[in-house]
């Protein structure tokens, strides 16, 4: 029976994508399938990596219009989760070389009751360009049994906690949640370090950080580590509870977000910011919400009237604003369409909010 591999993509080098698809292309055992999910990438690499993927038979591409989301590699993982039908699925990274034998390898150890991970090798920034054969790369150094993110799961147990939880977005952390979940349901998870089958390319770290072009919550990495310490506490099994998980969005409901119902305008005062987040549950239509923030001038004016002890107003700062209003989507909307934009003075979004 043939093997699922799920690997995601968003505006990552094309040069690094395609030398992990060479990779799989050079496989021994050819039991094995891909399917690509491009998940939110700008026009230059949702073209650039249809031309490339569809250069791999064995590569099925998905693509999404979620440019201007918070990434959510949870989502786009339980997206082809859902799709595919093989009995094992190896959830990989883009970044990634795969050893000539490691489908083999695979097809040796896969079980129905257990999970597998790989030990990884990191590679220099010249080593990973320089194109030699797989046993001839130096490795600069090796990742323990801390690193989860390259795993062969049985996918009925994957279906069975509900996916990957949907959560997380930004980086970090649904690897490990996903494990944990598993463990906590009794199923083992084991280490594989007999040999270093999976080597990680070498890349810069920009879409992590404000720089990237998408939404950015500048405290999601804290919160994802905190809320994974509350999974393993509380030996939680399941998650998405209350959530139609790995849903794919649709081209259609996106060109909606063009044809708001309703704008509003609002100041990052605290009092407005906080009552549009407690009214966006009661709406229900397409809703375009944009923050400006307010001059220093009146803030002052403000802030003096406050020391006076007069009745005064008070501000959030425009990341404040941005990281309230990117919490409440994650918490209580991440599976309604929506598109994100922040400014140095202003934040926006447009949200779908008509209940199915």
């Amino acid at each position: 029976s043939m093997i699922s591999i799920i690997l995601t993509y968003r505006n990552r080098d094309l040069a690094i994508v395609e030398r992990c698809l060479n990779s799989l292309a050079g496989q021994t055992n050819t039991g094995f399938s891909v399917v690509l999910v491009d998940y939110g990438s700008n026009e230059v690499h949702s073209k650039g990596i249809q031309n490339l993927a569809a250069r791999f038979p064995f590569v099925t591409l998905l693509q999404y219009p979620v440019a201007q989301q918070l990434w959510c590699k949870s989502r786009a993982i339980n997206i082809a989760l859902k799709r595919v039908a093989s009995e094992c699925v190896l959830v990989g990274d883009v970044d990634m070389l795969y050893a000539p034998t490691f489908i083999e390898t695979l097809h040796q150890i896969k079980s129905p009751g257990q999970v597998h991970y790989f030990k990884v090798g990191f590679l220099s920034k010249e080593e990973s360009v320089s194109g030699k054969e797989f046993s001839k790369y130096s490795i600069k150094h090796f990742s323990t049994h801390e690193a989860t993110g390259i795993s062969l799961f049985p996918r009925q147990k994957l279906m069975e906690i509900g996916g990957f939880d949907e959560f997380y977005h930004g980086w970090g952390s649904e690897d490990t949640d996903v494990h944990v979940r598993l463990k906590n349901l009794g199923v083992p998870v084991v280490f594989f370090d007999a040999e270093v089958l999976v080597l990680h390319q070498w890349h810069p770290k920009t879409y992590r950080s404000n720089q990237s072009e998408a939404p950015y919550h500048t405290k999601l990495e804290k919160l994802n580590a905190s809320y994974l310490k509350n999974t393993l506490q509380l030996g939680i099994t399941n998650a998405n509870t209350h959530e139609n998980w790995g849903l794919e969005p649709s081209k259609k409901d996106y060109e909606m977000l063009k044809k708001p119902t309703q704008a509003l305008k609002f100041s990052t005062e605290q009092a407005q910011v906080l009552s549009i987040i407690a009214s966006l549950k009661n709406y229900c239509g397409i809703i375009d919400v944009s923050v400006e923030h307010v001059s220093q001038v009146e803030q002052i004016k403000q802030w003096l009237k406050g020391l006076l002890g007069k009745k005064h107003k008070t501000y959030f700062s425009i990341d404040e604003v941005n990281d309230l209003l990117l919490f409440e989507i994650i918490l209580n909307f991440r599976s309604a369409p929506y598109t994100f934009r922040k400014s140095p003075t202003s934040v926006a979004f447009t949200i779908n909010l008509q209940r199915p």
